[in-house]
């Protein structure tokens, strides 16, 4: 993969439900037993997760919200254990 078709995430997007405390991402528990965030960093993605939000969200009887965050601030890089020759 050349440097010109790296994926660089400019914006995400996420599907949220408010209640009387505020507002959370929509998740789902999948078959390992692990919640899984209804995000994506492309509206490709976003189409693909909307029957399941809007299956929740029915569910649930309460509506949902489609938010774009479109900031990028790299607040930490973490390199770990990194070998070099």
């Amino acid at each position: 993969m050349t440097q010109k078709e790296k994926l660089i995430i400019k914006e995400m997007f996420a599907y949220v439900v408010e209640d009387k405390d505020g507002e959370g991402i929509i998740g789902f528990l999948d078959g390992n037993n692990q919640w899984l965030p209804l995000v994506g960093a492309d509206t490709e993605r976003m189409e693909s997760l909307r029957p399941l939000a809007k299956a929740i969200c029915d569910a649930k009887k309460v509506p949902y919200k489609l938010l774009k965050f479109s900031t990028r601030k790299v607040l930490e890089v973490y390199e770990g254990k990194i070998f070099k020759k």
